[in-house]
């Protein structure tokens, strides 16, 4: 039995994550139960959103949820039974969830991402600390999480796996949506969706410049969905450009849900991905699981993914406004129907290989049978 810990769960869509987890080894016959903030048949409601609320609430929430946990990880210890704990760049709320057990080989981290080990100056010596001498063994999802761990340095055990594939429900009833998330698809223009948690590195400015440079007939011809919850008040700074531009738009700033996702995923014709920096993206995970074509910074993790599978998206660079103008100018004025995930792309991307390998590592390190 493994269970999977996973503090933000429906919080900002990590639930997708732990479906996929669940879905692969339960075809291996590895019995998996998640721990969440959400209630399904294979997941288990051990937290509050913690992450909801005013100070105190939140406060209040994750102590009970913490006590909670530390309760279960100690009535559950024993025999054939191990956790997998998911960390989303080693907060201090990881680090309070880790030490405890992570001595031990039961127990094994599953880094999501890096991005706060670049980002401050003070709390990565605590993160490298962790890691260095609290962690037995660990999963990373991109080469640039193995360079961290190569320079901390991390002496335990790597699994190395892809991301796992998305494998939840598209299915959504219209009659349930909101009336202007419905109405924001326009059939007679390109649709791009910015979708995700709004913050500085997502590079929302960027995008917004980059359509101010282009030429009325490419503007006339563009709607724009910005989809997500902005904490930084990036939208207000940027709402002059957005209102007074000459291009449709239409912004949700709030959390998106699930149906709310497959119906927008499912009519727009692409995403954009203007990132200053990224680790790990579940938005291209999504992207690819609704096969629609991306137009992505060239960062590693997408100049990855594109040399990988060349008919998944488009590049631009460099990473500025200009760079993404250029690329939409190009796109909008030279359309033709391409060949966007084509078969041999779409066969290698689903190839269960390096799944198969993971799933093997990780029962080899737990012993399990």
């Amino acid at each position: 039995m493994i269970y999977l810990i996973d503090t933000i769960g429906i919080h900002t869509g990590a639930h997708y994550y732990d479906e996929s987890f669940y879905k692969v080894f339960k075809e291996h016959n590895v019995e998996v139960k998640v721990l969440s903030n959400f209630q399904s048949d294979h997941s288990h409601k051990l937290f509050d959103n913690f992450y909801k609320g005013g100070r105190l609430k939140k406060a209040w929430f994750f102590l009970k949820s913490y006590l909670k946990y530390i309760c279960f990880i100690c009535l559950h210890w024993r025999r054939g039974v191990f956790f997998v704990y998911q960390c989303f760049g080693m907060r201090i709320i990881d680090i309070l969830f880790i030490v405890p057990f992570a001595l031990s080989g039961k127990f094994v981290v599953d880094i999501h991402d890096v991005y706060s080990f670049h980002k401050t100056k003070f709390f990565p010596k605590i993160q490298r600390m962790v890691y260095r001498n609290f962690t037995k063994a660990v999963i990373i999802h991109s080469e640039q999480t193995r360079k961290t761990l190569s320079d901390i340095p991390f002496k335990g055990k790597v699994i190395d796996t892809l991301h796992l594939r998305y494998m939840f429900d598209k299915r959504y009833d219209i009659s349930n949506l909101p009336g202007n998330l419905v109405d924001s698809i326009e059939p007679s223009k390109f649709n791009f969706l910015f979708f995700g948690d709004i913050r500085e590195s997502k590079g929302l400015d960027i995008l917004i410049d980059a359509l101010t440079c282009l030429n009325k007939s490419c503007l006339s011809k563009i709607n724009l969905i910005i989809a997500g919850v902005d904490k930084t008040d990036i939208l207000q700074q940027e709402d002059e450009k957005i209102t007074g531009g000459k291009f449709s738009c239409h912004v949700f700033n709030r959390r998106i849900e699930e149906q709310e996702v497959s119906y927008l995923f499912s009519n727009v014709d692409y995403i954009i991905l203007p990132y200053k920096d990224i680790y790990q993206s579940g938005v291209l995970e999504v992207s690819i699981y609704f096969k629609v074509p991306f137009i992505a910074s060239d960062l590693p993790l997408f100049r990855n993914a594109i040399e990988t599978y060349p008919s998944y998206g488009y590049l631009f660079s460099p990473i500025s406004s200009d760079g993404l103008s250029k690329t939409l100018s190009n796109i909008i004025e030279n359309h033709v129907e391409l060949n966007h995930y084509s078969t041999e792309d779409v066969t290698r991307y689903y190839m269960s290989d390096k799944v198969d390998k993971f799933v093997r590592e990780l029962r080899e390190w737990f012993n399990l049978e």
